[in-house]
């Protein structure tokens, strides 16, 4: 790895000796899972419904902000658009 270079989950999981295609399934797998555990959590909660949604919908923009490309690193249009969407 090259000096200023960050390792991510999927090369993290491939140290087990996966392939590149598995270690993405299993990735994909966990974030699944874990928005069933939050919407499931949120459905049941006693939390004031605009609290829960707003909670949400930071929660998929932070997913959205690393899944797709670094929306804070990069200083672009798009990204900024994409930031927006997501909080207003």
């Amino acid at each position: 790895m090259e000096r200023g270079e960050t390792t991510n989950s999927i090369q993290c999981y491939m140290i087990q000796g996966v392939s590149e295609e598995e270690a993405r399934d299993h990735i994909k797998d966990l974030i699944c899972d874990s928005w069933k555990k939050l919407n499931k959590l949120v459905a049941g909660s006693s939390l004031p419904t605009g609290f829960a949604e707003t909670a949400l919908a930071m929660t998929r923009c932070v997913q959205r902000m690393y899944q797709f490309s670094d929306w804070f690193g990069i200083q672009s249009k798009a990204n900024k658009d994409g930031l927006n969407s997501c909080i207003w």
